[in-house]
C-alpha cells in the first residue's frame, strides 16, 4: 500500500524519508510539478476612451491613477535619463514615503539579528 505524505521542499523531502527509513518504513521520494492559475481581470483601449466608458465607479478611479502614473513617466522621459534611474525616480515621486519603510525595514532587521544571534541579548537579561 502507497500512502502520500505530503509536499516538501526537496532538503525536508530528504529529512523525513531518512527519518521514515530509520524507523523501518520503506519509502521513496518522488517529484511533482506543482502550479497554481492566477487570472487576472483587465480593461484594454485608449485611455480617453476608457475614461469616457467607466466614468463611473472603482475603474475610474484606477484609469485616473494609471494616468498620474503615466504623466509623471512622461515628465522624467522628457529630458532623458538612464533606464536604471527611472524606476528609482518614479517610484521616489509617486510614493515619497517609501523611504521611510526602507529606514524601518532595516532597524527591525538589526533588532531581529542582534536578539536572534544574541549579540546584544546579554544586557537585557
Amino acid at each position: 500500500m502507497r500512502i502520500y505524505i505530503g509536499s516538501y521542499s526537496e532538503d525536508d523531502a530528504d529529512k523525513v524519508a531518512r527519518d521514515l527509513r530509520a524507523a523501518g518504513v520503506n519509502c521513496e521520494i518522488r517529484p511533482a510539478l506543482d502550479a497554481d492559475y492566477h487570472a487576472y481581470p483587465f480593461v484594454e483601449g485608449k485611455l480617453n476612451e476608457l475614461k469616457t466608458r467607466y466614468a463611473d465607479g472603482v475603474i475610474m478611479d484606477l484609469l485616473e491613477e494609471a494616468e498620474d502614473n503615466f504623466d509623471v513617466a512622461r515628465a522624467l522621459l522628457k529630458d532623458g535619463m538612464w533606464t536604471k534611474d527611472f524606476e528609482k525616480k518614479f517610484l521616489d515621486i509617486q510614493f515619497p514615503g517609501r523611504k521611510r519603510f526602507h529606514r524601518i525595514n532595516r532597524a527591525i532587521q538589526e533588532m531581529s539579528t542582534e536578539y536572534f544571534t544574541g549579540e546584544k541579548l546579554e544586557k537585557h537579561v
